[in-house]
């Protein structure tokens, strides 16, 4: 369960890696943004479908059944002929995604209460290994032959494959609780299609449109506001009828009994735009900074990956042994918003700062991970785990499309009020004629080689002050991304605080024992 997980981050991470290389085989750069977000709409709208779903029929067939299409998505990316099927085939894997992910809540299903945070744990770590591995071997795939990003589809092809025959092969639960109690057309008849209806809809219509604007098209266009507007009045439905018009629908009303599902829902929404920003905007940063080699952007990571998995760990032994939680959340986030802001130091000469800053905010990663997952399936049904899991992945990706869609604003309204003139002082004060500077600035933007060496004066003192400005205009660009992050942190911190212990509900119950037992016996009454 725990290559699953990994399974899915590799998909996510890989074609995002070696975008630039597919593009250049294949065109298609206007509508190249699509290929990392035709799998996010899927993956955000469809996870609490499934999760739903999988709590009243069981999540084996269903996780197979992702492997099925994340086998068929990835070897029609890996063939593609062009970028539009790319998109396609990526919405494909993304449908893939959201099934396979139903192995989260199924790991803590079958263990004891109190050690689903070693289940999360493990998997956690299983997950970042394979997130360190994609890096490195995306980008070595990228640079071994002009179609050498294909192999980055196939691989995942291969491990969509594998995982599916070994879930089918060792996962062998017992039915679930309310396919045991009920007939199959009372369970069809407790499935909530009023909710499920209006939560895809409104999540589909508000990840298109922050996903047009600013790019396909401006954000006053009609399309994106009124689609923008649409997703909004669905989701606000979506909260009302919940609320009024179902006590057992997708949002059960037994969620609510403890502060802490809504605590954490709301956590997840805002560390979701944390992490997403972190993950999106400082890969950028260091090829801005300091490199354009993609295995060398990959090692530049390892600080925030590898340390990701040393806060998985300890996260999972206080949890687990010591059974509590809120001072190290609480602290972690708080170590995540610091970091966060420090990164606004970073310069082209301070690279060694990030590395350190990066590392530190992997620790706090690692722990925010697995403690929201593992407190949230305390705070409901444990015979509804896949769906309370389903939403808060959902919710924590939605927080993140939202908070990539802000930062990547303050960035490239900074990068267009600034670009232009920074470079522009910086090669006359170099000692280039001004009578030339707007073609030689054009064209350093625009990547035009061959047309800046042949503009007169151009020399190499004049071009290396131009790759400083930029560098450094690009340093200050992300200072106000970082300090957004840190912003968001402190209130993602202040949310943390609040929430309920959780020692009574760390008990010996296993929602669905797969040996043949006493423990298996009881949960079959």
């Amino acid at each position: 369960m725990g290559i699953s997980w990994g399974t899915c981050t590799m998909a996510n991470i890989g074609p995002s890696t070696t975008l630039s290389y597919a593009v250049n085989a294949l065109g298609g750069s206007s509508i190249s943004s699509w290929i990392p977000n035709a799998a996010l709409i899927p993956l955000i709208a469809l996870q609490p479908v499934w999760g739903t779903l999988a709590d009243r029929f069981g999540k084996r067939w269903f996780i197979f059944t992702g492997g099925v299409f994340g086998v068929v998505g990835n070897v029609v990316s890996g063939t593609a002929k062009s970028v539009e099927v790319i998109i396609v085939s990526q919405a494909i894997t993304g449908v893939a995604s959201s099934l396979f992910l139903l192995a989260i809540p199924a790991s803590m299903e079958i263990v004891l209460a109190r050690q689903r945070s070693f289940a999360q744990g493990l998997m956690g770590s299983i997950n970042g290994v394979m997130a360190i591995a994609v890096l490195l071997v995306a980008g070595a795939f990228a640079k071994m032959s002009e179609s050498g990003w294909r192999w980055v589809y196939y691989l995942n092809a291969i491990l969509f494959g594998t995982c599916a025959l070994g879930i089918v092969a060792l996962y062998r639960p017992p039915p679930p609780r309310l396919r045991r109690d009920y007939s199959t057309k009372t369970v069809l008849k407790s499935v909530d299609v009023v909710g499920i209806f209006l939560l895809v809809c409104g999540i589909v219509m508000i990840v298109t449109s922050l996903t047009w604007g600013g790019h396909a098209y401006p954000w006053n266009d009609s399309k994106v506001v009124s689609l923008l507007t649409l997703g909004a009045a669905f989701l606000v439905g979506f909260g009302i009828y919940e609320t009024y018009g179902r006590r057992d629908g997708l949002i059960d009303h037994r969620f609510l009994e403890s502060r802490n599902f809504l605590l954490i829902l709301s956590v997840a929404f805002i560390d979701g735009m944390l992490l997403y920003g972190v993950n999106v905007f400082l890969p950028q940063e260091v090829t801005g900074l300091f490199t354009h080699d993609p295995v060398m952007v990959s090692i530049y990571l390892l600080p925030l990956n590898v340390c990701l998995i040393g806060g998985i760990l300890i996260s999972s032994y206080v949890l687990g042994v010591l059974k509590h939680y809120r001072v190290l959340l609480v602290s972690s986030v708080l170590l995540i918003t610091l970091f966060c802001g420090l990164l606004a130091l970073v310069t082209p000469s301070r690279a060694a700062i990030m590395l350190v800053f990066t590392g530190l905010i992997g620790l706090g990663v690692g722990v925010t991970t697995v403690i929201p997952p593992v407190i949230l399936t305390y705070a409901v049904p444990s015979h509804l785990l896949g769906t309370a899991g389903t939403l808060l992945a959902s919710i924590r990706a939605l927080g993140g499309i939202i908070g990539i869609t802000i930062f990547a604003t303050i960035n490239s309204n900074y990068v267009q009020a600034n670009q232009v003139p920074s470079i522009t002082d910086a090669v006359v004060k170099a000692g280039f004629p001004r009578s030339s500077v707007d073609d030689f600035v054009a064209k350093f933007i625009s990547g035009d080689t061959d047309g800046i060496t042949a503009i007169t004066g151009a020399t190499p003192a004049i071009i290396a002050a131009a790759e400083q400005a930029l560098k450094l205009m690009t340093a200050r660009s992300f200072r106000f991304v970082w300090i957004a992050n840190a912003v968001i942190g402190l209130v993602t911190a202040g949310l943390t605080a609040f929430l309920q212990p959780v020692i009574s509900s760390m008990t010996a119950h296993v929602e669905v024992p797969l040996e043949e037992g006493k423990w298996r016996d009881k949960a079959m009454e």
